[in-house]
């Protein structure tokens, strides 16, 4: 799907999130390949923020906040992510 926002990894690699529901991290230092797909909206996702603890906060039309684990490398971090992925939505 089309990307719709970007975000700078503490690794160094890129977070973007799409009009698929999908968020893709990239290995930025070997030209671009997609190490993982994270997976878990249900609508567009339109913004990335890394926070202060390396966590990955991203927010979709779906009216859902998520977390994720993006802190380690991107080989490593997008199952954990799956696997310990927080939900904040709106009352």
């Amino acid at each position: 799907g089309r990307v719709l926002c970007l975000a700078v990894l503490p690794s160094g690699g890129l977070a973007s999130g799409a009009e698929d529901s999908t968020i893709k991290l990239w290995d930025a230092s070997r030209d671009g390949p997609c190490t993982r797909t994270l997976q878990g909206h249900s609508g567009h996702v339109n913004c990335l923020a890394v926070l202060p603890s390396g966590i990955l906060a991203s927010g979709a039309d779906d009216k859902t906040i998520k977390l994720w684990d993006a802190s380690q490398d991107g080989n490593a971090a997008a199952e954990e992510a799956k696997e310990n992925r927080e939900e904040l939505a709106p009352e």
